[in-house]
């Protein structure tokens, strides 16, 4: 098991057809969509880019090696995300996305 791990699961209860757009990771190596440290005293710290007809989503992430995890998330007008879960070294996050 790696040192530091995201597993991230997005949920659209829209009726928007999501496309991505970017996976981008600045630490760490993707394992479909779980990220996981690739060095010594490394973290993992990436973003997922979605498009649509409303415009973009976005879902950010970072599980550094030392101190606390951060998420970050933004979607357009008319759109919220809620995030749950993310503790920990190996931690597990769920965005879901809603209509306003």
């Amino acid at each position: 098991m790696p040192a530091r791990s995201t597993f991230v699961t997005i949920i659209n209860n829209t009726s928007l057809e999501l496309d991505l757009q970017k996976t981008s990771l600045s630490h760490g190596e993707w394992k479909t969509l779980q990220a996981e440290s690739a060095g010594i005293m490394t973290g993992d710290q990436g973003v997922v880019i979605y498009s649509s007809d409303a415009g973009i989503f976005t879902f950010n992430f970072d599980n550094p090696w030392s101190g606390s995890n951060d998420y970050d998330q933004s979607a357009p007008d008319g759109y919220t995300i809620n995030r749950s879960g993310g503790g920990g070294d190996n931690a597990s996050v769920t965005w879901t996305i809603d209509s306003n």
